[in-house]
């Protein structure tokens, strides 16, 4: 009887092993992505950092470091103060617009030329609404978001006739852009909230950069059909302590958002620090977007503006790198079959190697 029961459970043992994989199957590989690194710069008032960012690019061009930036535009900007009733800001009175409107004519004529520049050099021009309401607090619906974006195309593409200006010569209408070439969006406050993306999707959007994530987040697609491209919590170098990627948010905490000169140098260094260690967390790991948000203004004496030419001088030209707007890396997204793009997400990949110290 021992033997029969033991020669059975050998076989039974057999059957069960036979039906068994020996190894568990890996997940297929893919080739390991291209490390991408967006720059978004908030607001379009200060002309002459906005020149200043466009020459910078030029000679990163020149010196085989390309790099093409993404400009969020308030659309106030591109309306006269004379001209503020045009607004109507959803739940605010007529008119009002919490960071003011264009100066005046020759102003706003600059500014248009600017724009149009600025496309033509393959930078790209998104949207940030118009008066810097924060459609969160104030529980804008679908329709008051739409109301908003509808309003900030008008005011873009309207610029000419709104102020009573020439249009430019040079291109059809005085344009160099169209409103499909809108694509993109960051909101004020960085607060989105529900209605945001169905409202995004009903003008035509492709992506949204108001969410805040972690370092080593790969974007996702909505429900609305909206890329949502995080902006990330950042380590601030030296601290430990984890704060929103933007220039402004640097500023505060550094220096309660008031000048100091006298530190001016330690701020920079502390932002490339950051900047670098955010890059290194991705270049050598999940190869996550590196996305960071900067204004067009000098904070602390342009320190944060030198940190980020240090930054962008030295990764833009790494192998494997490539510095591009927001509209270049979604169009990118768009190109992946589902299945790459959640081999990418996973790390399905070959990771690149550190160097040895």
């Amino acid at each position: 009887m021992f033997r029969n029961w033991q020669s059975l459970s050998m076989s039974a043992l057999l059957t069960v092993s036979m039906a068994i994989p020996t190894l568990a199957q890996a997940a297929p590989k893919v080739p390991r992505p291209t490390q991408y690194v967006m720059v978004g710069f908030d607001g379009g008032l200060n002309l002459t950092q906005w020149q200043a960012t466009r020459a910078f690019a030029a000679d990163m061009a020149k010196n085989k470091k390309p790099i093409n930036f993404t400009y969020f535009i308030s659309g106030v900007y591109l309306l006269r103060e004379a001209n503020r009733h045009f607004y109507a800001p959803p739940k605010h009175d007529v008119g009002y617009s919490q960071i003011g409107f264009g100066a005046n004519i020759a102003d706003i004529s600059a500014r248009i030329d600017m724009i149009n520049d600025s496309f033509i050099e393959g930078h790209e021009i998104a949207s940030r609404a118009n008066g810097n309401f924060n459609g969160m607090e104030d529980l804008w619906n679908q329709a008051d978001w739409e109301s908003e974006f509808r309003q900030w195309n008008d005011f873009i593409f309207g610029a000419y006739f709104n102020n009573g200006i020439s249009p430019n010569t040079k291109y059809p209408q005085g344009y160099a852009l169209s409103e499909k070439d809108i694509v993109g969006f960051r909101a004020p406050y960085l607060a989105p909230n529900e209605a945001t993306y169905p409202a995004l999707k009903a003008m035509n959007m492709k992506y949204d950069v108001s969410t805040k994530g972690e370092m080593t987040v790969w974007p996702n697609k909505d429900q609305s059909n909206i890329w949502r491209i995080h902006v990330p919590m950042i380590e601030l170098a030296g601290t430990g302590r984890r704060i929103t990627g933007m220039d402004y948010n640097f500023y505060a905490v550094n220096s309660g958002a008031k000048e100091d000169l006298a530190n001016r140098e330690v701020y920079r260094k502390q932002m490339v620090q950051s900047y670098m260690n955010y890059f290194n967390l991705n270049y050598y790991g999940r190869r996550a977007p590196v996305t960071l948000g900067h204004h067009l203004a000098q904070y602390n004496g342009g320190a944060y503006w030198d940190a980020l030419k240090d930054f962008t001088s030295t990764v833009c030209g790494m192998p494997e790198v490539k510095c591009v707007s927001y509209k270049a890396y979604v169009t990118w997204l768009d190109t992946l079959t589902p299945d790459v793009f959640k081999a990418y997400r996973s790390g399905q990949f070959d990771m690149m190697p550190r160097p040895r110290r």
